[in-house]
């Protein structure tokens, strides 16, 4: 997942360097893009506990907790949110352009959006892959929940 994640991280802090003069800019956009990026980098750089002993265990480099073991109830129950909040992106993503809940600021000239320039083909590109977050987190959460369901059932036949 942070493969998926990282175009769109590393277009978003590229696209701020690249506002032309005049646009509006400010330090709160530039430092939201950035705080953006690696908010969402990160989402997804956790995902991989799921898929590894960090969804069992925190890794033992984490200070004063690190070894310990993660309710697996608390691990599924924070990717069902994040699942929630990616399903929420994605639908308002598709449903902004047919029912206009927010336009783009076209009241700047010479400040068009990064989808309307000779560079909108690298945005494009660069937020592709992150279409995949979705079905993936969905994928091994669901996979993730089945697994710890089996070592239950394993471990109760086991004692009786």
């Amino acid at each position: 997942m942070p493969a998926c994640v990282l175009p769109s991280a590393l277009w978003r802090v590229y696209a701020i360097t690249q506002i032309p003069p005049g646009c509006p800019d400010s330090p709160g956009t530039r430092a939201y893009m950035v705080g953006l990026s690696a908010v969402s980098f990160g989402a997804a750089f956790l995902t991989v506990g799921l898929v590894s002993e960090w969804g069992r265990r925190l890794p033992r480099w984490v200070p004063g907790r690190g070894g310990r073991p993660i309710n697996p109830r608390v691990v599924i129950a924070a990717a069902c949110v994040g699942i929630a909040v990616l399903a929420s992106v994605d639908l308002y993503a598709v449903l902004n352009p047919i029912f206009t809940w927010r336009l783009p600021n076209d009241k700047v000239p010479g400040c068009p959006p990064p989808d309307q320039t000779d560079g909108a083909w690298l945005a494009y590109a660069a937020y592709a892959p992150i279409l995949l977050w979705l079905p993936l987190l969905t994928v091994v959460t669901i996979d993730f929940a089945r697994r710890i369901r089996l070592e239950r059932r394993a471990h109760v036949a086991s004692r009786a």
